[in-house]
């Protein structure tokens, strides 16, 4: 079996992000309503993570040009953010994440890898040079 290079390892990482952060919510909703759930309910959840999480994913997504940088940065941004907002708690005992909280940092990493990555002058010397053909050759 071939090594992947680095451009692959960043495509399958970004693909398996996105499979999972668009997927279980609408798993999650079928549950949900399966048991007997309101709508009214899971949409209200689903906007109050929205409000927290979406314009900062967003923000960085845009921010960041390149894949790599926002799987990397966007999952700390969030964490740091779900933090600061969790410790401001007067009962606050120590930082606990739910479970699900991970699924939903995944889900707003997802959507900051929409945008699609930008290239610097060197990585589109790169590309028209042919490095990133390879890359490309390398991924069939």
């Amino acid at each position: 079996m071939p090594a992947l290079s680095s451009a692959s390892l960043v495509n399958v990482a970004r693909l398996a992000i996105m499979w999972v952060g668009f997927g279980w919510p609408v798993l999650g909703l079928a549950i949900e309503l399966e048991k007997g759930n309101e709508l009214a309910w899971v949409a209200v959840g689903t906007v109050f993570m929205g409000a927290i999480f979406g314009l900062p994913a967003l923000l960085l997504g845009l921010a960041l040009p390149a894949y790599k940088q926002r799987i990397f940065i966007v999952p700390i941004g969030l964490f740091a953010i779900f933090w600061a907002l969790s410790s401001q708690s007067a009962t606050y005992q120590g930082l606990t994440l739910p479970p699900f909280m991970f699924l939903w940092i995944v889900t707003f990493t997802a959507i900051s890898l929409l945008p699609p990555q930008r290239f610097n002058a060197a990585s589109e010397q790169n590309w028209k040079s042919g490095w990133r053909r390879q890359d490309v050759a390398d991924d069939k």
